[in-house]
C-alpha cells in the first residue's frame, strides 16, 4: 500500500498509531524493543492531503491522557524514531501456551510505516 497519493489523508484519520521519539542520544538496544517508551494513540486530523509531505503535522490522541490534551505532531522530524499506522487486521502464527509444539492462529494488527 502506498500512501502518497492526494487523498490519502482519509487512509490515516480515525487510525491508531504507535510512535517513537528519540529521548536521548546513543544506541538503541534492539533485544529490548518492547521496553522503548512507545507512545500510542488515535489519530484525528492531518494537515495536508498528501501525507508525502514533509511538513505533515498529525493531530493525535494519545491512550494515556484525556482528549483535551490532544496535539499535533511532526510525523518527519528528526526527532521521530517510528511512526507506525494500523493498516489491518490479519492472523499471525503463534506458539500454544498448552501445547508448544502445535501453531495456532492468532489476531495481530499489521501496521505499515511512515517515519
Amino acid at each position: 500500500m502506498v500512501l502518497r497519493l492526494e487523498g490519502s489523508w482519509s487512509l490515516l484519520v480515525g487510525k491508531r498509531f504507535l510512535s517513537l521519539w528519540e529521548e536521548e542520544d546513543g544506541p538503541w538496544d534492539t533485544a529490548r524493543v518492547l521496553e522503548w517508551p512507545w507512545k500510542a494513540g488515535k489519530i484525528r486530523a492531518v494537515s495536508h492531503t498528501d501525507i508525502s509531505k514533509q511538513d505533515l503535522k498529525i493531530c493525535v490522541e494519545f491512550d494515556d491522557e484525556p482528549w483535551e490534551k490532544r496535539r499535533w505532531i511532526e510525523v518527519y522530524s528528526h526527532k521521530m524514531k517510528a511512526f507506525l499506522v494500523e493498516q489491518k487486521l490479519v492472523l499471525a502464527e503463534r506458539r500454544s501456551q498448552d501445547n508448544p509444539m502445535s501453531p495456532v492462529q492468532w489476531p495481530a494488527m499489521a501496521s505499515i510505516g511512515l517515519a
